[in-house]
Parts: structure tokens; C-alpha cells; sequence
């Protein structure tokens, strides 16, 4: 006889050998043979299952928590059992020899730390993924938007400290849209839901989630790769024009090298994320001076 579940009471009669796996048992019946049991403590138990069956109309019998050997019970060979603590068991309840056995902790599953060549391997191939990321949206950037990048640029090498200023502004201006944008969702939908117009206040909400969801992957995508490849492409440029100022204006040559030394710099422990932040707000800032101008000079045509 084999079992194994949450609970089993046997009350019944079994002629041979027995194995249970269960987080309650409660033996009544009698087995001819031996009995090994694998059974919960009572001290871990949970709710029993009956707690979980609502309006079933089956009556199941509640097993009190861990191993029980009832007054009836007869086993004719050994009782081998797995418990922290030894069980009651009846005078002549057991024929056998009965053994105690402690539960083993799962160990097979260790942490170990990571070696230093390790964590040296992790560090590099996560330096050579940022940069061969960075060096492919670069050159797509290049191909599709080349005077769109230059602006940007331009506005970072004539106005470094604004384009820092305004960075800061523009990063703490991403989040107020997102709050003004999510409270007017709210509102719009609460206001029209109230007057019946149910259409009306979903579509606000629509708009408002696409709207938070565009304007997320927006930030992110500028954060994470366009102000580093601004940033890089210009530092490229500058160090290719003091060593070949031929190369200087290579499509590739100095987004290359401005990608290797952005990448690594930021890669470096306990100081790489505070250069990553100015190249950050540099690339944000230099983005808002960009659309800045760009709006002043559209209102002025117009």
C-alpha cells in the first residue's frame, strides 16, 4: 500500500507492507506488514484541507497534525517513522521493531559566493554587452536621424553647464508628467463615470495609460542609450580630433572609442553611477535645449 497527499486515516485493513507521505496521518486500521512513514510535524502544520472545501456535501474527516497511532491500530511487522520528536504509541499497537528517523534538511541547494574570477567574467561580458549595444543603436541613430544627433550634440558642447541645469529640471519634469497625467486620468474618469458617460471615462483612462506607457518608454530608451551615445559621440570626436583630426568625423570610428570609455566608465564600481548620472542629465538637458529652440523657432515662423 502506497500513499502520498496532504492528510490519509486509515481505518481499514491492509495485508501487506505500507508507505505513507503525508502532512497528517492517523492510523486506526490494521497492516500485516511493515509501515515506513514520512509525516509533517504537528508544529508545522496548516489549516487543515476540509478548511478549503465550501458546500461540497462531502463529509471528510479531520486528521489531527502529524503522526497519530490510534488505540485499534495493529502493525504487524516494523514501524519506521520520520519526526523530530517520538510519538505516542500503544503497548501493543506495534509486533515489530520501531525506529525513529530525523527529518533531513534539503542541502543539495547551496549559495556559493562567487569567485573574483567570476565576478571579473560577469563584469567584463556585461561591459562588452553595454558596448556593443550602445555602438549598434549608435550607428542606427547616425543612419536615420544624423542631424537630429549633431544638434544635440552641438548643444552639449556649447552649453555644457545648461544643458546639466536642465537635465536635472527635465528629469524631475518626467515625473510631474506622469503624476499630472495619472491624477487627470483619475479625475476625467471619475467625472464622466459619474454622469453615466461610461465611453467617455474609458477612453480618458485609455488615453491616460498609453500616454504614461509612451512617455515611460520614451524616458527610458533617452536615459539609457541616447544620452550615452550623445555624450560618447561627442568625447569620441573630441579625442579622435587631438590624436587624427581625419578621423574625427568618421562615422564610426569615434562613436567607437567615446562608447568604450563611456561604457567603462560607468561599469567602474562605487563610481560609475555618479558619472552616469551627469552623462544622463548632460544628454537630457542638451534634449531640452534641443526642443526648447525648436519650439521658439516654429513659433516665430508661424
Amino acid at each position: 500500500f502506497l500513499y502520498g497527499g496532504a492528510q490519509a486515516l486509515l481505518s481499514g485493513d491492509v495485508t501487506g507492507n505500507a508507505m505513507f507521505g503525508a502532512g497528517a496521518l492517523e492510523l486506526r486500521g490494521s497492516i500485516g506488514g511493515d509501515v515506513t512513514a514520512e509525516v509533517g510535524n504537528a508544529e508545522d502544520a496548516g489549516a487543515p484541507p476540509s478548511s478549503y472545501m465550501w458546500q461540497t456535501g462531502i463529509a471528510v474527516p479531520s486528521v489531527a497534525p502529524g503522526f497519530t497511532i490510534g488505540e485499534d491500530a495493529k502493525i504487524g511487522g516494523s514501524l519506521t517513522y520520520t519526526q523530530t520528536n517520538d510519538i505516542e504509541i500503544p503497548s501493543d499497537a506495534v509486533s515489530g521493531k520501531v525506529t525513529r528517523k530525523e527529518p533531513v534538511a534539503n542541502t543539495n541547494v547551496q549559495y556559493t559566493p562567487p569567485t573574483a574570477a567570476e565576478k571579473a567574467a560577469t563584469w567584463s561580458f556585461d561591459l562588452l554587452r553595454s558596448i556593443v549595444t550602445l555602438v549598434l543603436f549608435g550607428l542606427l541613430l547616425g543612419w536615420l536621424a544624423p542631424k537630429f544627433t549633431q544638434s544635440v550634440m552641438d548643444k552639449i558642447q556649447a552649453a555644457p553647464a545648461a544643458s546639466l541645469g536642465w537635465g536635472v529640471i527635465s528629469y524631475a519634469a518626467f515625473f510631474f508628467a506622469l503624476l499630472v497625467i495619472f491624477t487627470m486620468m483619475i479625475i476625467g474618469g471619475v467625472i464622466f463615470g459619474a454622469l453615466t458617460l461610461g465611453g467617455v471615462s474609458g477612453i480618458i483612462v485609455w488615453l491616460g495609460i498609453l500616454s504614461i506607457f509612451a512617455l515611460i518608454v520614451g524616458f527610458v530608451l533617452v536615459t539609457a542609450f541616447f544620452t550615452k551615445i550623445a555624450v560618447a559621440w561627442l568625447g569620441g570626436k573630441w579625442i579622435m580630433g587631438r590624436i587624427n583630426p581625419a578621423l574625427a568625423e568618421h562615422k564610426v570610428w569615434p562613436l567607437l572609442v567615446g562608447v568604450v570609455i563611456v561604457a567603462l566608465i560607468v561599469a567602474l564600481p562605487f563610481i560609475g553611477w555618479i558619472f552616469g548620472l551627469l552623462v544622463m542629465f548632460l544628454g537630457l538637458g542638451a534634449l531640452w535645449l534641443w526642443g526648447r529652440d525648436l519650439w521658439q523657432a516654429r513659433k516665430i515662423a508661424a
